[in-house]
């Protein structure tokens, strides 16, 4: 079982940083921030960079996120256009496969008469622009539905009418837990995704908060000690014959604020006995 640990869940260090200290504690791959990885090529050289990579014998699995990608303006299409094309490049350099994108949020606030229809209609168009894209680089795209209400796409559902209507060539769904979970999806839908699934986000929510006050950020935390049911989540994908990346996404307070290494240590001892591995 291939485990990954994003650095969302350790961000209070450098990208260099993190990559160490998460191969050091036994994780076989990383998902990178997009701004995290941006500045550090700002910084330095590609190749400091890539030999780091084999040096450590890790995977970059991921770039986290391209975000509020669907709802673009056509006349402003050129400026997603750029992005993608600078993400892309990024991912080029450092032979990294996917890139996460993100549903638009607040989608009201463009057009409150929209229907899920009107929404996944809008959507395919700018998937499959972005898919378009990405495929100069040789980077699949892996989109992740988010279940909170300000979220345009926050489901299964939609998001397989979205793959279908599409004809999408090689892009895929992350399955982040907790997102999920917190749209009222169940464990059981993921029947039947087998080669879609692209990603699995590995987390769970905490169980003194109201299911209704879950944020999209910080209520997160380690899979199998919350209330999302992650091995039923976990079990049921890997019947789906999935043969990806499961990697751990929490954005923690308590684990920010430890000294890298020893969070590193943590999420890896954490996931380890949850995988049973």
């Amino acid at each position: 079982m291939n485990i990954s640990i994003n650095q969302n869940t350790i961000m209070q260090c450098g990208t260099e940083e993190f990559m160490i200290v998460s191969a050091e504690a036994g994780f076989k791959g990383v998902e990178l921030r997009i701004e995290k990885i941006r500045n550090t090529l700002y910084k330095k050289p590609i190749k400091e960079i890539i030999n780091l990579v084999k040096k450590l014998k890790i995977n970059i699995v991921s770039l986290n996120a391209l975000e509020d990608f669907s709802f673009v303006p056509e006349q402003n299409l050129e400026i997603l256009k750029a992005e993608c094309n600078f993400i892309g490049k990024m991912c080029e350099m450092l032979e990294c496969p996917m890139v996460v994108a993100c549903p638009t949020r607040n989608v009201e606030r463009i057009d409150n008469s929209l229907t899920d229809k009107d929404i996944i209609r809008i959507t395919k168009s700018k998937l499959s622009f972005i898919e378009n894209i990405f495929s100069k680089y040789s980077v699949q795209v892996g989109f992740e539905p988010i279940g909170f209400p300000e979220y345009s796409i926050r489901d299964l559902n939609n998001t397989r009418k979205l793959f279908k209507e599409s004809n999408v060539k090689s892009a895929g769904i992350v399955i982040d837990i907790y997102n999920l979970f917190r749209g009222g999806v169940s464990p059981t839908e993921v029947k039947n995704l087998g080669n879609l699934i692209a990603l699995v986000h590995l987390n769970d929510a905490v169980e003194d908060i109201p299911f209704e006050k879950l944020h999209v950020l910080h209520n997160r935390t380690f899979p199998g000690e919350g209330t999302a049911n992650a091995k039923e989540w976990v079990d049921l994908i890997n019947k789906e014959s999935y043969k990806g990346y499961f990697s751990l996404e929490l954005f923690n307070k308590e684990i920010w604020d430890m000294k890298a290494g020893k969070a590193a240590n943590l999420c890896y001892r954490k996931i380890k006995n949850f995988l049973c591995i």
